[in-house]
C-alpha cells in the first residue's frame, strides 16, 4: 500500500531491516522525497520531509530490492500481510516470459519476411 509520509530528517531512500532467515526482511521504499516548511497556526514554523511510502516483508535482499527498484515498488503498492514475494517472483518471470514472446515473435516476422522476398523474386 501506498502513503504520504512526513519525517523531521531527510529519509532514505530503502530502509531495509535483515532478519537474516529468522523471519521476512522489511522493506519500506520512498520516492517523491520533498523538503518543506510548515507554518502552523500557533508556535514556530519548521521543516519537514513528505514522501510517497511503500511498506512490505520479503525473503529476498536488499542486492535484489536495489537492482529491481520499479518492481519491487509495484510489489510494495500491493503487498498484503502474510504474502511473501508471490506477486514478485510472477511478476519477474512474466516479464522473463512476455520478453521471450516477443523475441520469438519477432524472430518469426523476419523469417516470413525472408520467405515473402524469396518467393516474390
Amino acid at each position: 500500500m501506498r502513503q504520504e509520509t512526513h519525517f523531521t530528517e531527510k529519509p532514505k531512500e530503502i530502509y531495509f531491516e535483515n532478519f537474516s532467515g529468522t523471519a521476512p526482511n522489511k522493506a519500506w521504499m520512498r520516492r517523491n522525497i520533498k523538503k518543506q516548511t510548515v507554518t502552523p497556526e500557533e508556535g514556530d514554523a519548521y521543516t519537514e520531509y513528505t514522501a510517497d511510502e511503500v511498506y512490505f516483508e520479503t525473503s529476498h535482499s536488499l542486492d535484489e530490492v536495489q537492482a529491481d527498484k520499479d518492481t519491487y515498488w509495484s510489489y510494495g503498492e500491493t503487498w498484503q500481510p502474510g504474502v511473501l514475494d508471490a506477486e514478485v517472483m510472477d511478476n519477474k518471470e512474466l516479464t522473463e516470459g512476455y520478453n521471450n514472446l516477443q523475441n520469438g515473435q519477432l524472430d518469426l516476422y523476419d523469417a516470413i519476411a525472408a520467405l515473402y522476398e524469396t518467393t516474390n523474386l
